[in-house]
C-alpha cells in the first residue's frame, strides 16, 4: 500500500526523516515530492501506518497529514 502524507518538510530534513521511517518495522520504502506545494511524502508498506506516521513525525515538530483521495 503506498499512503501520501502533506508535510511542511524542508529540504534539509528529507535524509534524517527518510532514514528514520525506513529503519521503522514495515516500511518498505519512503520518498518525497518537495516540488508539490502540499511538500509530499509517500511511504510504502504492507500495513496500515497512517497515524504511526502522522504522529511520530509530529513529535519531531513536522506537520503531516494524510491526504485524502
Amino acid at each position: 500500500m503506498v499512503f501520501i502524507f502533506r508535510t511542511n518538510i524542508q529540504p534539509s530534513q528529507t535524509p534524517s526523516v527518510k532514514e528514520f521511517l525506513e529503519d521503522l518495522q514495515d516500511i518498505q520504502k519512503v520518498s518525497f515530492d518537495l516540488e508539490d506545494c502540499d511538500k509530499i511524502l509517500r511511504v510504502i508498506s504492507n500495513f496500515d501506518q497512517i497515524r504511526r506516521i502522522e504522529n511520530l513525525l509530529l513529535a519531531k515538530g513536522i506537520f503531516c497529514q494524510e491526504l485524502e483521495d
